[in-house]
């Protein structure tokens, strides 16, 4: 997902467009914190721009979108694999959370992609055991709509404060 294609220079070796500063994604967190004294709104807002290289070794990933990026992917599977163990199918299941797993693995930040891979853990087991509850899929889905809606002070990757 974080592939660097070199782009095609033009002759005298300019670029075909300028990509320096373009705007690839904007993320936006909003949520609630409940203090002691107060509660209160709280937004952040992360924007993320590409730009263009010749040279792999100059690309610089945002660090705090990979965590985002893998906690999605984690929860859209565990998600996926919920409601195919609902119809039955144990196999395509199991499939999904795998397939997953190689997605989350390819970001190649273990220190980042912590929760998913825990998620994906947890989800996979539960998937070999056979024996789902409708009440174990309610927390299966559950688990996984909490983790896909990551704020912004959790988006360093690293374990949650319980």
């Amino acid at each position: 997902m974080t592939e660097v294609l070199p782009l095609p220079l033009l002759p005298g070796e300019v670029l075909p467009a300028s990509l320096e500063g373009e705007e690839l994604l904007g993320l936006e967190f909003v949520w609630t914190e409940i203090c002691d004294a107060e509660i209160k709104s709280c937004q952040s807002t992360h924007l993320v721009r590409i730009q263009g290289t010749q040279n792999p070794e100059e690309v610089v990933l945002n660090q705090e979108v990979i965590a985002v990026v893998a906690n999605q992917i984690a929860g859209k599977a565990a998600r996926e694999a919920a409601e195919k163990v609902r119809k039955g199918d144990f196999d395509a299941a199991a499939c999904s959370i795998l397939s997953a797993s190689a997605a989350v693995q390819s970001l190649a930040a273990p220190e980042l992609t912590g929760e998913a891979n825990d998620l994906l853990d947890e989800t996979r087991r539960k998937v070999e055991l056979e024996n789902l509850t409708p009440r174990d899929l309610k927390n299966l889905v559950s688990q996984s709509r909490s983790r896909t809606r990551t704020t912004s002070r959790r988006l360093g990757g690293g374990p949650r404060k319980k």
